[in-house]
């Protein structure tokens, strides 16, 4: 099973982090990504959740589905919240973990599923 310690692997791992480039960022983690979890699941980058909803990575097992949403570039806290919200409630999502550049204190669940957020300063220090 995918856990936060995973993703915070694969940051560590990963040489140079282009944080201004979301889209770059997910190109650099993607193999990271998928050396870490190569036997317990696929990892898909810009996968469809639902109607509008595409989320940067999804971790698929065989019977569960988890997401990450990478934000960098962190905008209001409530427009994130909102997001993160949306892709709660597709009933896609069994899990889901928001990357962030800034500390948004988000909540532990949403929706009915968990939701952990990482700091990209936490793992990098």
């Amino acid at each position: 099973m995918l856990t936060a310690a995973h993703i915070r692997a694969a940051l560590m791992k990963a040489t140079a982090l282009p944080l201004e480039d979301e889209k770059r960022l997910q190109e650099v983690l993607l193999p990271e990504f998928e050396a870490q979890v190569s036997l317990s699941c696929d990892v898909v980058r810009e996968y469809r959740i639902g109607p509008g909803s595409i989320i940067d990575f999804a971790f698929i097992g065989r019977d569960w589905v988890y997401g990450l949403e990478l934000k960098t570039r962190t905008r209001a806290k409530r427009a994130v919240l909102r997001q993160v919200e949306r892709y709660a409630q597709t009933g896609t999502l069994d899990h889901l973990f928001v990357l962030t550049a800034t500390a948004l204190g988000l909540p532990r669940e949403l929706a009915g599923i968990g939701v952990d957020e990482i700091s990209l300063g936490e793992v990098l220090l």
